[in-house]
């Protein structure tokens, strides 16, 4: 103010100065000056009241707008209730202040979240959907049973609230706040209680506020308002559930206590783990029938007790605790009081104090005082005072001792290592000390643990774990099992005693089911590269036998362990066959070897720091010895070529088959929903069900593409169309024994080779030289083999050995060993026990003389419902071992239905047109006495009543046309040899009804059908 009036002096001065003709007095200046100041006065009075004037009607605009937003509060509250779909199309335009064109590029960091969101709450640990509202300035809750009530003075309240699946569960969490809430209704408000919940949604983990309110009107139940997205999170109204879903790995622990009672009264005291940072307890429970249970104790220290007045003999306890691993704060565990002097005897006085001596000085406080100790308690090698100590204290008793003979706060505690299905596992004993804030955790042979989420620590302040009065023998041993589960589900699950889940067994059974529900998806990968592709493999499904040794050794360990393993068991096994073993001898002593090879690679690799290498002990020992030997005998029969293709397809399948199993998602997906194996079941039928060409059988064909147009027939069709609908199982045995296949020939009154004898007893065989004695030449065959498995064609005799059709020359102890295989179904079909058939060796006749070389050829013909559609003369080679099977080596000749002329010749899939060892030339191959062999194979037919059948014919030079044997699953290469598929002449008989027709009708019909006017050089090929 007297600025203002100083102001307005000068100016009157200045003004006055102007006025240079009047003259004015100073007493009028003062009366001029003081009349001005009135006024200002006056003018400040004004001012001064007019601005309180306006301060009170600002508080009046406030109560008014006050007022206001309580009356739109309560109509929206109205609106709610009577009208909840509009209510919620409202808030969802309360939304659209967030500009929703540019909030995902405009993010500046921050998280987007969309109209919906799933929110993982805890407690109680379960998923919720909420609604994500810009307008509303706090976040609110549905809970029903809302009871306030008091606890140690402070008030807290029970609720109940939903999970996605609108599945109850009840609350107890402290009160914060309670705010008063108006409704049209109830003029005088309702009283609401606020609590803090701790929320995880995307990367946000933290505890917001909740006002608990009756939400049964709305259709979610958690709104997420301002407080939750201030500086947090942009809203895109435009999306839902934009933040992927919070999955909590659940640890379920599982302790089995077992002891012997000895019939009076019985008391089991099983200490429990405490609170810890890191898990949160979801619940716990007990299997003990007829026993009572109770827990004791505070949270500081636990533990379960079990008593029962008169149990009898062995008893078994379950305990079972359903941990979250969660990084929420937990309660933490004080320190101790200080322990007492640690007495020492000499001499280890001495040692401790010149321990101590040696670390003090190069420590500065209790953490390195404690890495420093273990340091040098572990040092290799150790000096004589820590030698001294160690042979008296072990691990983390030793190292407590000593540190609290420095003053140090330090306990020795049990803690158990969680490893996903580890079972019957032991606590592990660790050291914790106290720095002065918190319990270090360390391990007595490594150092400071730094990922505690993978240690359980269990007993900290009781001298033992377990303790058992009325009972001797007792011992307790843990499992456990990781899920990515809903904590609330487990502990639902587990109330539920009527459930029928997998979750209901004990854990050590769960862990074990958690592999065994992943030998389906296995199965399914060996279906696939089986049926669709065609990979041959060393036994069916012990890929997937691999595949689960894998994932317990990883892959990389694994199949470098395998691969040593075997190849030395392979060495070894060569040596075994000087020795002419038995085979079940044999398998026996190469299991003690496997286990004695696994011992030393495990060994070497500890010694090497490969900790890796000690996961080899994961692998089935019978399995690689019965690998060893299969792959022997595929060796000495088939070649290392075929060794490796069959290793190497059974490799390759487990690799893959373990690559699918590894997936967390799988093994999610097959233990937590075992109905999926039936989609997985389905899968697999319709792949059983696939008629289409195998992947791999293409590459035998020159023009692949071609297949189908040409008639080629597939394996997988040949099956399915033609095995399976006409050929009827029962009939199976009887050309599957070639014994059978014998006798039964020989009573229709079909020629077949000479019998010499029948080896079918250990006894017999030692005994067959009596019956090989003067033979030059014979044959032994498995009576259940196939696919030429197992046949050993002798030729002659020189130096008192057998020489094979190959020319190596052989022992009788190897011929005996021979026998012995086939007796124990190493060559037969399933591996079941067999016999072994001796027959003379077919003399070869003239006309073949010069087209083979050493074994006997043979006359391969299809027949279809008795009709015969198609031929193949088969030539053995020095590389078939005098074998005519075609996959061994030997030349297939396609011989035309109508006169026995050959068409073309095929040697491992290519044409040729002479004869590798001897150099005749094919293309003037002709089969003698043709409408015999013909007839012979139609007449086949009528003796097995099969549809779909291969007749092995061969010609003696003196006997004329003999049944081999029959196959009811005949191989495909014949139409290779014969450039041409089967499938149109297999059609075009399906299409005639042949049921009426005498022999002679349907041979008739075969040479009018499927004869072959095409000349040798014209023929195009596949």
């Amino acid at each position: 103010m007297s600025m203002r009036l100083s102001c307005v002096a000068l100016l009157v001065l200045f003004s006055g100065c102007a006025q240079v003709a009047q003259q004015t007095t100073v007493d009028q200046l003062r009366l001029e000056l003081a009349q001005i100041q009135n006024s200002l006065d006056d003018a400040g009075t004004q001012a001064t009241a007019l601005f309180a004037e306006q301060s009170l009607n600002t508080e009046d605009l406030s109560t008014q707008l006050a007022s206001l937003n309580e009356t739109v509060s309560r109509l929206d509250d109205t609106v709610s209730t009577s009208c909840p779909e509009k209510a919620e199309r409202v808030v969802v335009q309360r939304c659209d202040p967030v500009n929703t064109t540019s909030v995902v590029v405009a993010t500046e960091g921050k998280m987007v979240l969309g109209e919906l969101e799933r929110v993982w709450v805890d407690p109680p640990g379960l998923q919720m959907i909420a609604r994500i509202d810009t307008g509303a300035s706090s976040s609110s809750l549905h809970a029903d049973n809302i009871t306030p009530f008091e606890r140690d003075g402070d008030d807290w309240v029970r609720f109940n609230i939903n999970n996605s699946d609108k599945e109850s569960v009840t609350i107890e969490q402290p009160v914060t706040k309670y705010v008063r809430v108006f409704q049209q209704a109830d003029k005088s408000g309702s009283r609401r209680p606020v609590v803090e919940l701790r929320l995880v949604l995307g990367d946000v983990r933290d505890t917001f506020s909740f006002t608990l309110a009756d939400r049964s009107h709305l259709e979610q139940d958690m709104i997420l308002g301002r407080n939750f997205l201030t500086d947090m999170a942009l809203v895109d109204v435009s999306k839902q559930y934009v933040q992927p879903p919070f999955k909590p790995v659940a640890v379920t622990v599982e302790a089995r206590i077992e002891f012997d009672a000895r019939g009076g009264a019985a008391q089991v005291y099983l200490t429990l783990p405490p609170d810890q940072q890191g898990f949160a307890m979801v619940s716990e429970a007990t299997a003990s029938s007829g026993w009572g249970f109770a827990i004791e104790g505070d949270q500081i220290q636990r533990r379960a007790h079990w008593t029962q007045r008169a149990p009898q003999g062995r008893q078994v306890l379950f305990y079972k605790l359903d941990l979250a691993v969660s990084d929420a704060d937990t309660w933490e565990l004080p320190p101790p009081e200080p322990s007492g002097t640690i007495i020492w005897d000499e001499p280890y006085q001495t040692a401790v104090s010149h321990v101590l001596d040696t670390i003090l000085p190069i420590t500065a406080d209790p953490h390195t005082m404690a890495l420093q100790l273990i340091k040098t308690i572990t040092r290799q090698p150790p000096d004589q005072n820590v030698s001294l100590l160690t042979s008296a204290y072990a691990g983390a008793d030793l190292l407590q001792r000593v540190l609290q003979t420095a003053g140090i706060n330090a306990r020795a505690v049990q803690v158990l290592e969680l490893e996903d299905g580890r079972r019957r596992q032991s606590l592990a004993d660790y050291l914790q000390v106290w720095d002065g804030q918190q319990w270090r955790l360390y391990d007595p042979a490594v150092g400071e643990v730094t990922k505690s989420t993978e240690l359980l620590l269990w007993q900290t302040g009781t001298p033992g774990v377990l303790e058992v009065l009325g009972g001797t023998n007792s011992r307790v041993s843990f499992s456990m099992i990781s899920q990515s589960r809903s904590s609330l589900l487990l502990a639902q699950e587990q109330a539920d005693d009527l459930a029928l889940s997998l979750y209901n067994l004990p854990i050590a059974e769960q862990s074990m089911f958690k592999l065994i529900m992943l030998l389906p998806v296995g199965a399914f990968v060996v279906v696939l590269l089986r049926v669709l592709i065609g990979i041959r493999t060393s036994g069916t499904f012990m890929p997937v036998l691999i595949a689960l040794a894998f994932l317990q050794t990883e892959l990389i360990p694994g199949l470098t362990s395998f691969i040593i393993v075997v190849g030395i068991g392979l060495s070894i096994r060569s040596y075994l066959s000087t020795l002419n073993l038995l085979l079940v001898a044999r398998i026996a002593t190469l299991v003690v070897l496997v286990i004695a090879i696994i011992s030393l690679f495990s060994i070497v690799s500890y010694r090497l720091g490969l900790i890796q290498g000690l996961t080899i002990t994961f692998f089935p020992m019978i399995i690689l010895a019965w690998t060893i030997e299969r792959m022997s005998i595929t060796w000495e029969e088939e070649g290392p070529k075929e060794v490796l293709l069959q290793g190497g397809g059974s490799l390759f399948v487990a690799v893959l088959a373990f690559l699918l199993m590894d997936m967390a998602v799988i093994e999610h997906l097959a233990f937590n929903f075992p109905e999926l194996h039936l989609v997985l079941l389905g899968f697999i039928l319709l792949a059983g069900r696939y008629t289409g060409y195998r992947l791999l059988e293409l590459k035998r064909f020159s023009a692949p593409f071609e297949l189908k147009r040409r008639g080629i027939l597939g394996m997988n069709r040949r099956n399915i169309s033609y095995i399976s609908r006409y050929n009827n199982r029962r009939q199976f045995p009887l050309v599957d024994n070639k014994l059978k296949t014998k006798l039964v020939a020989e009573e229709a009154g079909l020629a077949v080779p000479k019998l010499i004898d029948i080896v079918a007893t250990q006894h017999e065989v030692e005994s067959v030289e009596r019956n090989l004695k003067g033979l030059d030449s014979f044959v032994v065959k498995p009576a259940q083999g196939s696919g030429g498995k197992g046949i050993l064609v002798v030729v002659g005799q020189e130096d008192g050995q057998y020489r094979k059709a190959s020319g190596d020359l052989i022992s009788l102890a190897a011929v005996k060993r021979h026998l012995t295989n086939t007796l124990s179904g190493l060559h037969s079909l399933g591996g079941r026990n067999d016999v072994a058939i001796l027959e003379t060796l077919v003399r070869v006749d003239p006309v073949f003389s010069s087209f083979s070389h050493e074994g006997v050829p043979d006359i391969r013909l299809i027949v279809f419902q008795g009709i015969p559609v198609m031929g193949m003369l088969r030539l053995a080679t020095r590389a078939s071992d005098g074998k005519a099977n075609l996959h061994q080596g030997a030349i297939g000749v396609g011989l035309d239905i109508a006169t026995g002329r050959g068409i073309q010749a095929v040697l491992h899939n290519k044409l040729v047109t002479h004869h590798p060892d001897t150099g005749a030339d094919l293309s003037t191959l002709t089969v003698p006495n043709w409408p015999a062999l013909l007839r012979l194979a139609a007449e086949c037919y009528e003796v097995t009543e099969l549809g779909y059948l291969g007749c092995d014919i061969v010609i003696d030079r003196d006997r004329g046309p003999l049944i081999l044997e029959l196959n009811a699953r005949p191989g495909l290469s014949i139409q290779l040899a014969n450039n041409s598929g089967l499938l149109p002449r297999l059609q075009h008989v399906e299409a005639t009804n042949t049921k009426k027709m005498r022999i002679a009708d349907r041979l008739q019909f075969a040479i009018e059908n499927f004869k072959h006017d095409d000349t040798w050089e014209t023929l195009p090929a596949f």
